[in-house]
């Protein structure tokens, strides 16, 4: 009998955890008009000239990112917003922190870059 007790408590704990670990899954995809500030990792301004970045939905887990110079389509992975891609023949990673609003952009043997969005109206 304490066997089972003790089964389904680690049943009850376990449950919990995942309904407490659920909430950054279900972030909601970006949407709208942004501008984008790049920043270091410390949060001090780079360059103040902003970016525009608009982000649509594009499907389930989905949402498309379009920039001055990419057009690209994200998928929710852990609560952040990912993408892959190339460059100069370098596999590049875009990750969109959804509750952070912080935008990384990282190649392998490039300096990283990151920026500070701003919805925008």
């Amino acid at each position: 009998m304490s066997t089972v007790i003790r089964v389904l408590a680690a049943g009850v704990v376990l449950a919990g955890a995942s309904v407490g670990l659920a909430g950054p899954a279900a972030a909601e995809p970006l949407d709208g008009s942004y501008s984008g500030i790049l920043i270091d990792g410390a949060g001090q301004v780079l360059n103040p000239k902003p970016i525009s970045l608009s982000f649509a939905p594009c499907g389930p887990d989905c949402t498309n990112m379009t920039t001055p110079s990419q057009n690209i389509d994200l998928r929710l992975q852990g609560g952040n917003w990912v993408a892959g891609y190339g460059w100069n023949g370098s596999p590049c990673t875009i990750t969109v922190n959804p509750i952070s609003r912080i935008l990384d952009d990282a190649c392998p043997n490039q300096q990283p870059m990151r920026m500070a969005l701003t919805r925008n109206g």
